[in-house]
């Protein structure tokens, strides 16, 4: 299992909640319930669709692209993406830029203003050390 926080919706949390009160009346076992709460969830989402934003979107086709050498044609490219939004939409975003990091970040200027870049920009020297400092405290957590 990962390690990555997985965040459910409210509204879907209720969804269970009800479904296995429901079967809890009718004393059943813990498969039963399990199945049940599946069940519930599944509905849910079959109901209540959870859609990417344009720019999460965006992301998932770069993604695709850079893994697949540029090519992005439909037949790999929109299976390939509905299948990785599928497995992103219950994981917590990463914070933007962690407050331990930020004094390491590269400036960048414009019209006289120092502004620094959040991630999810371009500035691959930026996102670099943000997902080195990911990766180590990832690395922390595992040991």
């Amino acid at each position: 299992m990962s390690n990555q926080k997985i965040v459910i919706p409210e509204a879907m949390l209720e969804a269970i909640a009800v479904a296995v009160r429901n079967e809890l009346c009718h004393n059943t076992g813990t498969e039963e319930l399990a199945k049940c709460a599946a069940v519930a969830m599944a509905s849910y989402l079959s109901e209540n669709p959870i859609l990417p934003t344009g720019e999460q979107c965006k992301s998932l086709i770069e993604t695709y692209a850079k893994s697949q050498h540029g090519i992005t044609g439909e037949t790999g490219c929109v299976p390939w993406c509905v299948a990785e939004w599928q497995r992103l939409m219950f994981i917590a975003p990463k914070s933007e830029v962690p407050e331990e990091i930020k004094d390491l970040l590269i400036p960048i200027f414009t019209l006289g203003e120092e502004v620094a870049r959040p991630l999810g920009t371009n500035n691959e020297y930026n996102h670099a050390i943000i997902e080195a400092f990911h990766r180590g405290q990832q690395s922390k957590e595992t040991k």
